[in-house]
């Protein structure tokens, strides 16, 4: 697992006035996730509630951008992100 990935936007947003057409997301840390929360709940059948509230504070904490520039990503790039934010909270594994 990389300790930060990199996502290209399809549809570029503002960010400290500049616009913005890649997002790089650092690796959550444990007092990010003590913060902030985990952007998931898991139901007692196992399926899995995502928290858009909490994936948003996560991108603006990660990416190192306001808050408002997270609420213009696109819908499609929001799913992207998700998408690649997940993996950051799955169990380490052991490679032998």
């Amino acid at each position: 697992m990389p300790n930060e990935i990199t996502i290209a936007l399809k549809k570029p947003i503002t960010a400290h006035g500049e616009e913005v057409s890649n997002l790089t997301l650092r690796e959550p840390m444990a007092k990010d996730i003590r913060r902030i929360g985990y952007p998931f709940s898991v139901r007692a059948d196992e399926t899995v509630d995502l928290k858009p509230d909490v994936l948003a504070k996560y991108i603006e904490v990660l990416a190192k951008i306001p808050s408002s520039s997270v609420d213009e990503i696109s819908g499609p790039d929001f799913m992207t992100i998700q998408t690649a934010i997940m993996p950051f909270f799955a169990p380490a594994t052991s490679e032998a």
